[in-house]
């Protein structure tokens, strides 16, 4: 396993980890585990909501930001984020169904759907919460 990812790349970042930890006094404390368990999780977060913010629109964003201010509501309360969005934008939104655009909210994990209800998960939240920290915008097309 350790091979199948090899490269001097790789190699040259390893090292400068494990610099790190001998500076920082965790090389060899019971720690360590805790320490890259936890870097290791924050990483993929890191590169899910970045993925999520390229393919991310607008209009969802937006109805992301209404949901963690409603709690769980009826599905159609977000009709109107797509619609307002297909109206500014139709050639994008010829091809995109209400459906597709918040299937893709729940297929990013952003939001919990149980029949005819959405609510935002914690995923969402914390995307929301991501993007307020990195300064990135809210507002985008779509």
């Amino acid at each position: 396993l350790l091979k199948a990812f090899d490269n001097a790349l790789l190699l040259e970042r390893e090292k400068f980890i494990r610099t790190e930890l001998e500076r920082l006094h965790i090389d060899s404390s019971p720690d360590r585990e805790r320490v890259l368990i936890r870097l290791l999780a924050a990483l993929a977060l890191v590169q899910t909501f970045e993925r999520t913010y390229t393919l991310i629109w607008g209009s969802q964003i937006s109805a992301l930001q209404a949901l963690n201010s409603a709690g769980s509501v009826h599905v159609d309360l977000l009709r109107p984020w797509y619609d307002q969005a297909a109206a500014r934008e139709p050639e994008l939104y010829a091809v995109y169904t209400f459906e597709q655009w918040l299937g893709f909210l729940q297929a990013s994990l952003l939001i919990l759907r149980t029949g005819e209800t959405v609510a935002i998960s914690l995923e969402g939240r914390e995307f929301l919460k991501y993007l307020l920290q990195q300064g990135y915008s809210l507002y985008k097309g779509g």
